[in-house]
């Protein structure tokens, strides 16, 4: 676990700091395919373009999905070194997700992965998810789940609002865990992103998570940790997670912010 602050100004808000907390852990797998990272985090760079916090989580049953997560994380890197702050990001971050999902389908490894990436800029805090690693945000002690899941089940949930199946029904459907998109897919892909970036306030904590997590802990139990400082709460998700002692227990990955 570590955590470290940059300074940074967002407009339009109280906001001049940002501390950052992550943790990960193998759980009960032999191997790790989650993979974190960030870029630049210089107070210069910073209060100028932002700086991006990325989790990727490679899919299990396909082949080395390990390397795919890991690739994700280093083409957006490398990619937010060219980033022109001027430009829209939720734009940016289309196009360049959509051009590591044609890159890494190029590459024919058999892999996917999942991907969750937060884009804070001085304008506010953009995110880009695809499959099912989370983003959450609390906000005065309050959970809010930002992304949705692109899984079946999220499908299966349009289809209980239109009253063309029932909750149980969506619920026994043993598709509903089957992931819709991913990164190395080799179909084209839609990320979710939003349009108009989150203007933070004093005192809100974004999570992004792999599923390793959420599967593990309720909401309520992460909005409880997530209340401590980003070190702490990282130390505090990963010990309430191996408490759990779950046989299956997936790689699980956790990467905070809280914004002062």
């Amino acid at each position: 676990m570590t955590e470290f602050g940059i300074n940074m100004t967002i407009y339009g808000s109280g906001i001049r700091r940002v501390l950052i907390g992550n943790a990960q852990n193998m759980g009960a797998r032999p191997y790790q395919e989650d993979s974190f990272g960030f870029t630049e985090l210089s107070d210069s760079v910073a209060d100028g373009k932002g700086f991006m916090a990325i989790v990727a989580d490679g899919m299990g049953g396909l082949t080395d999905s390990g390397q795919i997560s890991s690739y994700a994380v280093d083409f957006l890197i490398e990619r937010f070194k060219g980033y022109d702050s001027s430009f829209s990001a939720d734009m940016w971050l289309d196009e360049t997700v959509r051009s590591l999902n044609y890159s890494a389908s190029a590459m024919k490894t058999g892999g996917g992965s999942t991907l969750a990436a937060v884009l804070c800029s001085r304008k506010g805090i953009y995110w880009c998810c695809v499959g099912d690693s989370r983003i959450y945000l609390l906000r005065r002690g309050m959970l809010y789940m930002l992304s949705e899941d692109g899984d079946y089940f999220t499908e299966l949930l349009n289809g209980v609002l239109r009253e063309e199946i029932s909750y149980a029904e969506a619920e026994e459907d043993d598709r509903k865990t089957a992931l819709t998109s991913y990164i190395g897919s080799g179909k084209e892909i839609e990320p979710e992103i939003n349009k108009r970036p989150l203007l933070p306030e004093a005192g809100d904590t974004l999570l992004i998570c792999s599923d390793g997590v959420y599967n593990a802990l309720e909401e309520r139990e992460l909005a409880e940790i997530l209340k401590e400082a980003p070190g702490r709460a990282a130390a505090g998700i990963e010990r309430s997670v191996l408490e759990m002692s779950f046989s299956n227990q997936d790689n699980f990955t956790a990467v905070i912010l809280k914004y002062e």
